[in-house]
């Protein structure tokens, strides 16, 4: 028996190498995949609601996760058809990508979708094909839907879960499932106010959501990507500045119209004629 024992552990100790040259293996192979700081990149806008339909669209570039790539449903919006659950049917509505080639702020937006009743959202996310890396960052993400403001995060809450990064990172806005970006919504004042997610849209035709950020950690800038300039307002007059103008033509007035000389001219003559009028009466008395 001790023999055994002995030859059992030597096997298990001749296995023991093996298995870490395999586990470092795989790990060198994870390696291969890092990041181009010179290269070029995509990214687009991954979205479900969670009323009845469960409209979505993930967006992911690789993997499992997303069942649209390579069909004539990639980058649409989508549900289960209500006769046949098995069926896709698209809905309306344009994802526009967005290609990342340096640092600087990219914007992807939803155009004109119609999300048919539906009214929350359970996810929103920015998925990119840029492989996982230490080197990437990104911040500033401004959630816009139908033109109002929802949420900024000044550091991105980035997407941990592997089966969800086989295409690349990343950027979670919204996520019913992750505390860490409910939690984050909840301290901002974006609580859940659906059943499984933030009531955010209309549920009619025409919506609108778009999703700014700032990338950088790549070799160069792009001049291109820049936020967009707010188009400035005309510069309103104080009222002080007012009161003076209006006070200064009134002066204006007063030194060059003869009918207000006319009217003073009176005024003098009838304030005159009452002095006159009170010493007689005094002198009657």
């Amino acid at each position: 028996m001790l023999s055994l024992l002995a030859a059992g552990v030597i096997a298990l100790a001749g296995m023991a190498p093996a298995s870490l040259a395999s586990a470092a293996k795989e790990k060198k192979q994870e390696k291969k995949q890092e990041v181009d700081l010179n290269g070029t990149y995509h990214a687009r806008m991954g979205i479900q609601t969670s009323n009845l339909l469960w409209i979505m669209q993930m967006n992911y570039y690789k993997g499992d996760s997303n069942e649209t790539l390579g069909t004539e449903l990639e980058n649409k919006l989508f549900c289960a058809d209500q006769e046949d659950s098995e069926k896709l049917v698209s809905k309306e509505g344009t994802f526009n990508e967005v290609e990342i080639s340096g640092n600087g702020v990219y914007t992807v937006t939803l155009e004109n979708a119609n999300f048919e009743g539906e009214t929350d959202i359970s996810q929103l996310h920015v998925a990119t094909d840029i492989p996982l890396n230490d080197q990437i960052k990104f911040s500033n993400v401004k959630v816009m839907v139908n033109g109002r403001e929802f949420v900024t995060f000044d550091e991105a809450i980035m997407e941990d879960e592997t089966p969800y990064l086989e295409g690349g990172m990343v950027v979670l806005a919204m996520n019913h499932w992750r505390g860490s970006v409910v939690s984050y919504l909840n301290e901002h004042g974006c609580s859940e106010s659906g059943e499984s997610g933030w009531r955010l849209l209309s549920g009619q035709g025409g919506e609108n959501i778009s999703i700014t950020f700032t990338v950088s950690g790549f070799a160069k800038d792009n001049p291109d990507a820049v936020e967009a300039t707010p188009t400035p307002m005309p510069k309103a007059e104080s009222s002080e500045g007012n009161a003076d103008a209006t006070s200064e033509s009134s002066e204006k007035a007063i030194g060059t119209s003869p009918t207000v000389l006319v009217i003073v001219a009176v005024a003098v003559l009838v304030l005159m004629g009452g002095v006159v009028l009170m010493r007689k009466s005094s002198r009657k008395k």
